[in-house]
């Protein structure tokens, strides 16, 4: 279960699986603006890192 403090994403693996990630959210700093990303696009970029540790997606879309 996800809690407050959390936020889901997808993320590659060293074996090339993508899978749900758990993250820690980041406290917002003073001088910093923080978005809810409700979508994200994965685009061919992305497979460059499909076999990284990392968060897939670079083409966010936030909530108003």
């Amino acid at each position: 279960m996800i809690n407050p403090d959390q936020i889901k994403a997808l993320a590659a693996a060293p074996d090339g699986k993508i899978h749900e990630k758990l993250l820690q959210k980041k406290p917002v700093g003073d001088n910093e603006v923080g978005i809810r990303v409700t979508h994200s696009g994965v685009c061919a970029t992305d497979l460059h890192y499909v076999h990284a540790d990392m968060v897939l997606g670079h083409e966010g879309l936030e909530s108003t």
